[in-house]
């Protein structure tokens, strides 16, 4: 086929009951020249039989199986075989609006930019939009007020899907996800915010991203404390902070305390064992979480919610014990 100016790569893992859904939403757009790169990770249910179906129904999607890596590998598997001048990533449970390639066609024919940010919703598995994030305050936005933004979440959200992404850009910069299991999405808007020059929004719902209960990002338990606390790790070398001014250091550091105080806050609700809940905070301790929690000079770009989280940080028992009465009144953070 004619070289696609979209690659849109979707990753797959035991999604049989939702794998179809997500393709057909991709092929019914109404901009045409784009191609589906089907990254079948080792699928152990009838997800691989359903999408390679599928593919071999249409002349722009192709079926790739591959052995068991986790998402991060499956995208970059993808990306090194896409040909299209700009790149999406799919999660293979969510679905997209018909106009989403047309609509973002129309903007980046007319100037380069490294990326594109989209509007989006988080449904149930009934279809039920219970929260959006569909309006953007900026149309572009230059230089390093790109990565600001990202470190602050001030409309550029630590997703990697709500984004289109210039093949040209990440190759230059040779951005890919990083080899881990958990948070890889902050990690990958974050690096391609970092060193991009100039990015733009499109405003409106697009994208679907559906909150399941088996989901992965659900599943939450020590370990995933402990890829966050590497991560971090990675993101402050990566991000080679050392040549940016002051202010992107103590950004950063806003930016453990948002992940920790969430995880944290999180695991307050969802982990039953106790034990396994403080040593929670012994791995946020030791990516210095208290120590950002105490300078003003961090805690000034939390807006005021995340700023009581962080206090409540410090005292597991009481954060725990506010955690229980919200869930049974139905009040969840997730």
């Amino acid at each position: 086929m004619q070289k696609p100016f979209f690659s849109i790569i979707v990753p797959i893992y035991n999604v049989e009951n939702y794998i179809e859904k997500c393709l057909r939403s991709i092929d019914r757009q109404t901009y045409k020249k784009f191609e589906v790169l089907v990254i079948d990770d080792g699928s152990l249910d009838n997800s691989g039989t359903i999408a390679k179906t599928f593919c071999h129904s249409k002349n722009n999607f192709f079926y790739f199986k591959k052995k068991n890596s986790g998402l991060a590998g499956a995208r970059n598997y993808g990306f090194l075989r896409a040909r299209g001048s700009y790149i999406l990533y799919i999660d293979s449970d969510d679905f997209i609006e018909n106009r989403l390639l047309e609509d973002a066609y129309k903007i980046l024919k007319k100037s380069n930019f490294d990326f594109l940010n989209f509007g989006f919703d988080f449904v149930d598995e009934k279809g039920k939009s219970f929260k959006q994030f569909s309006r953007f305050k900026h149309s572009i936005v230059y230089g390093k007020n790109i990565f600001k933004k990202a470190l602050t979440e001030d409309q550029i959200y630590s997703v990697a899907w709500n984004k289109i992404y210039s093949k040209d850009f990440l190759l230059k910069h040779k951005i890919q996800f990083p080899s881990i299991r958990f948070n890889e999405d902050s990690y990958y808007s974050k690096i391609v915010s970092r060193f991009s020059t100039n990015a733009v929004f499109m405003s409106g719902v697009y994208y679907h991203a559906l909150i399941r209960n088996s989901s992965l990002s659900r599943n939450l338990n020590v370990e995933c404390f402990l890829i966050t606390n590497n991560l971090v790790k990675l993101e402050e070398s990566d991000f080679k902070l050392s040549q940016l001014p002051k202010i992107f250091r103590y950004l950063f550091h806003s930016h453990v305390l948002r992940i920790f105080s969430r995880l944290l806050m999180t695991s307050s609700y969802r982990m039953k064992n106790y034990n396994d809940f403080l040593l929670c905070f012994d791995f946020a301790k030791n990516s210095n979480f208290f120590i950002y929690a105490k300078d003003k000079n961090v805690t000034k770009f939390l807006p005021l919610k995340n700023k009581i989280l962080v206090y409540l940080c410090n005292y597991p028992f009481l954060l725990r014990f506010i955690a229980k009465i919200l869930d049974t009144l139905k009040i969840r953070p997730y």
